[in-house]
């Protein structure tokens, strides 16, 4: 099992992989005695153009093109951070595990959870896990 934990930001993945234990610094991601620690630069995908989704959105919008209502909303990397998102792909390919180490709340969920649906990532499950509430 190769567990990757994915932050927020780099400062909080320097933080986490000293916690996990001899963290090596690579470019794009650290490793530790217990896994890799990667990180998002923040959002690393943005909201696709309503011109993408729709031609009658591309340019000047008219208002009988309103109300515009995508189907679905389709996200695209953003051009700033696209070597990082890139860089997490690759490292998802091995993980087995991905533990959402963001910033706790919903915009730091949101930005792990981006990440592991825009690049397809599903977790290897075990039939006889158990979850309890106490």
């Amino acid at each position: 099992m190769s567990v990757l934990y994915l932050c927020e930001k780099p400062s909080q993945a320097a933080d986490l992989a000293k916690v996990l234990g001899d963290p090596r610094r690579r470019e794009s991601h650290f490793e530790t005695a217990r896994g890799l620690v990667t990180y998002a630069i923040g959002h690393l995908l943005e909201l696709d153009e309503p011109g993408n989704h729709d031609p009658r959105m591309k340019g000047a919008w008219r208002l009988e093109s309103l109300p515009f209502e995508p189907l679905a909303f389709r996200y695209v990397p953003k051009q700033s951070t696209r070597g990082q998102l890139s860089a997490i792909g690759k490292l998802l390919k091995s993980a087995t595990t991905v533990v959402i180490a963001t910033d706790a709340g919903r915009e730091g969920e949101m930005i792990g959870r981006e990440i592991l649906d825009h690049r397809g990532f599903q977790e290897a499950r075990s039939s006889d896990c158990e979850h309890s509430v106490s």
